[in-house]
């Protein structure tokens, strides 16, 4: 679709996990390997985590291609008489400067340099080689803020649709009775079953299981909640960190060093940063080697590559694993040390009201400050934070906890204020994730109302794995863009 001739850039747009990036993966491959998409002669990705690492840099469409492939320099020009030229910019939600697509200046030469977000607005505005192919992978809230006039399609890709999902837990389990009680499982939680429609949760839920079942017998009662599944996981990567012959440490220096990686998820959500780099690590006083080398943990969770200048980079190989462990930073710091760390982060005159706050402060801050946000990207982070507090999870953070105590439970109190905000609906496009943080609290969601259906039925969270073309979307798409575009261009967003 993509080659028709009223076509020049696409927009696919859903939420993390949901497999984005493995479909750019493929539609590389495909065309690398010449099975597909013949009309396109050159194909350069673009991945806004790279591009990060040039802000502050003057350079042009061409150098930027020739630096990120430098097999490219003998190209003097884009110019191409065999095919299209075709950019695809993945993760556009984790650029980190704002693009303006109303003050930023007209830039029209390839060639010419220029700073990173101008060449970039204009390559999506249409300035920059008019005649190449665009196709943006971004997470809804973002693509939102496009120009309409630059958007031709809106593609989907959606996660696993119901029948997939069993088809790829069946897979996995040896056992049928095992799957057989996964499935019903995860079928019955309202939570865990949308959260599942995303293949990478999918492989996380399936190893938390597995090790389930083989700890404790077929008879086990599975896990609930969103927030226990990644504190079990973590835990497991804590063990398997031990028994591969990191340097034993006490408790305590293990809580200290969780802490410090927790206060970088922080830090970085704060703000709105991906990568990490040496200025990051030193601030929160880890060794990169013993992060990303020793720890099996960040094994898992970080990754580690060459990009420009041969630079070494680190960062969250998901952004749900920077969510988690920020959220458990906030709530074991509040544990240790009583403070709030999100009352820094609200303007409000209510904030320094709570000189020694307790839990519902914490989860009031982090309810306002999710709905300040104006990109979504503490969204997932609240409710993880959310779910940290549940006895469930608090028994299994024991061993990270002042005296191994269990605070109260302030479900129903936190349930009646997002209760509330939901009926207020002043932030209608985050009632979806609202309705999930119930889930959380473990309280149950409350059914949408009429004046929220639209919103509640057209946020992308509830989707099956697919890419499909819709109309409709498009014109929702222009819609919203006129809504949220104001002078402060596109605010790029970690979820």
């Amino acid at each position: 679709m993509i080659y028709e001739k009223h076509v020049r850039s696409i927009v696919t747009n859903s939420i993390a996990g949901v497999g984005k990036s493995v479909a750019v993966q493929k539609f590389i491959m495909d065309w690398a390997e010449e099975w597909e998409h013949k009309q396109v002669f050159f194909l350069f990705p673009l991945p806004f985590k790279e591009l990060n690492l040039m802000l502050d840099l003057k350079t042009s469409l061409l150098e930027i291609v020739h630096t990120l492939y430098p097999e490219t320099k003998v190209l003097p020009t884009f110019e191409c008489v065999d095919g299209k030229v075709m950019f695809v910019c993945d993760g556009l939600d984790e650029y980190a400067h704002p693009l303006d697509f109303h003050r930023t200046e007209t830039w029209c030469d390839s060639t010419e340099p220029a700073m990173m977000h101008v060449v970039l607005t204009n390559l999506i505005r249409g300035n920059l080689l008019p005649s190449s192919l665009l196709w943006i992978i971004s997470r809804p809230l973002t693509s939102s803020r496009l120009p309409p006039q630059a958007v031709h399609q809106v593609l989907q890709v959606r996660g696993f649709t119901d029948k997939q999902k069993e088809e790829y837990f069946r897979r996995r389990f040896e056992d049928p009775a095992q799957a057989d009680k996964e499935i019903a499982h995860q079928t019955s939680c309202k939570t865990l079953h949308i959260m599942c429609h995303l293949p990478m949760f999918c492989w996380v839920v399936c190893g938390l299981f597995q090790r389930t079942f083989r700890e404790k017998g077929p008879d086990v009662e599975l896990p609930k909640g969103l927030t226990l599944m990644y504190t079990h996981l973590l835990l497991v990567h804590l063990r398997v960190r031990g028994a591969r012959g990191s340097a034993s440490c006490t408790p305590e220096e293990e809580s200290d060093f969780l802490m410090k990686l927790g206060k970088l998820a922080f830090t970085m959500l704060e703000k709105n940063q991906m990568v990490i780099d040496k200025a990051t690590w030193k601030d929160c006083g880890v060794e990169v080697a013993e992060a990303v080398t020793k720890s099996v943990l960040y094994i898992e969770f970080l990754i580690e590559q060459f990009v420009m200048y041969q630079e070494k980079v680190q960062t969250f190989i998901h952004s749900t694993m920077q969510e988690y462990l920020a959220a458990l930073y906030v709530f074991l710091t509040w544990r240790c040390t009583g403070n709030n760390m999100l009352e820094q982060l609200l303007k409000s005159k209510f904030s320094l009201m709570f000189k020694n706050p307790g839990l519902l402060d914490i989860h009031r801050s982090a309810i306002e400050r999710s709905l300040q946000s104006p990109d979504g990207n503490l969204d997932v982070f609240l409710r993880f934070l959310l779910g940290m507090a549940q006895n469930a999870n608090q028994e299994l953070l024991q061993r990270f906890l002042p005296n191994k105590s269990k605070c109260s439970s302030v479900s129903e109190e936190t349930a009646s204020i997002i209760r509330k905000k939901i009926k207020e609906n002043h932030h209608p496009d985050r009632n979806a994730n609202l309705q999930c943080c119930l889930d959380e609290l473990g309280v149950g969601a409350e059914a949408p109302s009429h004046s929220r259906s639209n919103s509640l039925n057209n946020h992308w969270q509830y989707s099956g794995y697919s890419i499909y073309k819709d109309k409709e979307s498009v014109a929702r798409l222009r819609e919203l863009g006129k809504k949220h575009m104001d002078t402060s261009g596109l605010l790029c967003n970690k979820i």
